[in-house]
């Protein structure tokens, strides 16, 4: 796949994974074509972030953002977000799908929340999810996927299909969601559906102990506008991802984020029941 890549200023747009109820069909969503930048006329922007809201000062992040064009015109935006995890505290909160992911930043010292996890139908949350010792979601058996943990400033992906899987209870963080987009990094989907939708996930690398956020996201109202999955995870393949794990997706997809000067926001289209909040 041939990449090139535009560096926006203060600007992003997001990724993302593929569930909730309006996620499965996105987490399906396998496909990939050739990716490359083009400016050219006649093509519709990715969407523009929230203006920003000057708020009580915190802690800051700058994003990575490149515009992306595929081989059939399809547009969006990738932003990544790094965070080295000795350096940084991970929690997630219930939104309850009443909060937005600007009002829960600005209520916590962060510099990033995003969209997590999948819920079921009762609209419970679904799949493990775990800060220190208190347990938000319970592992999730039928969901499979992935399990991404924290302890020590470490990351590991756990492949929660493992029959054998121990789950550790000596974590600062765990969340599980599906599928393991990258293994030992290679691409771990295996085939391309062609299905399109923005996209979030959990990336590590330089052996667990750096976690980049990708957020992939372009304009249609309904979440459709990113990559398939398969194209997404060549994207992180690409980018030096040593394991990834995909999150909720396609209309769930948003973030919020402090930078230089206020808050940015590119709010989900759907309310949310979980957010993962980065301190």
């Amino acid at each position: 796949m041939s990449i090139s890549t535009k560096v926006v200023a203060n600007g992003m747009a997001l990724v993302v994974g593929a569930l909730g109820l309006a996620g499965l069909a996105a987490c399906d969503g396998c496909g990939g074509a050739p990716v490359t930048v083009d400016s050219s006329p006649g093509h519709r922007e990715p969407p523009v972030p929230e203006p920003r809201e000057v708020v009580a000062e915190g802690p800051t992040i700058e994003p990575f953002i490149e515009t992306v064009t595929e081989a059939g015109g399809e547009r969006y935006e990738l932003s990544r977000f790094r965070f080295v995890l000795s350096e940084t505290k991970l929690r997630a909160v219930d939104l309850a799908f009443e909060e937005t992911l600007r009002g829960a930043l600005e209520a916590e010292t962060a510099r990033l929340v995003i969209n997590g996890g999948y819920w079921d139908t009762a609209m419970h949350p679904e799949g493990l999810t775990r800060v220190g010792a208190e347990e938000l979601a319970p592992f999730s058996r039928s969901l499979g996927g992935g399990i991404l943990v924290v302890s020590g400033g470490v990351g590991r992906l756990l492949d929660a299909e493992d029959s054998d899987l121990d789950v550790p209870t000596d974590l600062d963080f765990a969340q599980q969601c599906m599928p393991r987009i990258v293994v030992d990094g290679a691409l771990n989907i295996g085939s391309d559906n062609g299905r399109r939708a923005d996209r979030t996930a959990l990336c590590l690398r330089d052996g667990g102990r750096v976690l980049d956020v990708y957020v992939a996201r372009g304009d249609d109202p309904a979440g459709h506008g990113g990559p398939t999955l398969y194209t997404f995870g060549e994207q992180l393949v690409s980018r030096g991802c040593e394991a990834a794990l995909n999150l909720d997706g396609g209309g769930s997809t948003g973030a919020a984020w402090r930078e230089e000067g206020g808050v940015r926001a590119l709010p989900p289209r759907v309310a949310l029941r979980l957010a993962l909040v980065f301190e």
